[in-house]
């Protein structure tokens, strides 16, 4: 039914600035939250992933007996894809039953030496311009391990 300009319904339009500022605001937000998480990824063989969920480079161990060991001695060694030594590698062994953990350093041959009590071990290394990694080790008595890792160069 068509009424008459006079006695059309007033229509009230009224001015909505709150709802107009928080729609740009939540946009500004959506966007920025998109930027932060897109520079807070990183690509691994093709697969794009966030900083924190990066694979880790797996490390290689091998133990062998030692006749009249009490403690087993670990040597860490670190290399780069092509076989470059890394030195001022951290290597962080933590035991599976205890909360401390033994912080070792590699010197300019990316090596280093520890000795640990027979049980599980998690060895993670990381220095400044290389992927990190990991290496799970199950630590016998009376044996030597070398512990190898061949850490990629990160893009970043």
């Amino acid at each position: 039914m068509m009424f008459p300009p006079s006695l059309s319904p007033a229509r009230r339009e009224e001015p909505r600035p709150r709802r107009d500022r928080a729609r740009i605001v939540l946009r500004a937000s959506s966007v920025a939250f998109g930027v932060l998480a897109l520079a807070a990824c990183e690509t691994y063989r093709g697969r794009l992933y966030p900083a924190w969920a990066v694979p880790r480079t797996e490390g290689n161990a091998v133990c062998r007996a030692v006749p009249g060991a009490t403690r087993t001695a670990v040597e860490l060694v670190v290399r780069d894809l092509e076989g470059g030594e890394i030195p001022g590698v951290l290597a962080v062994f933590r035991s599976a039953g205890e909360r401390s953990a033994l912080e070792r350093q590699t010197d300019r041959r990316g090596r280093a030496d520890v000795e640990l009590r027979p049980g599980r071990w998690t060895v993670d290394v990381g220095v400044a311009g290389f992927r990190k990694g990991r290496a799970t080790l199950e630590v016998p008595a009376d044996q030597a391990c070398v512990v190898t890792f061949s850490l990629e160069v990160s893009p970043q």
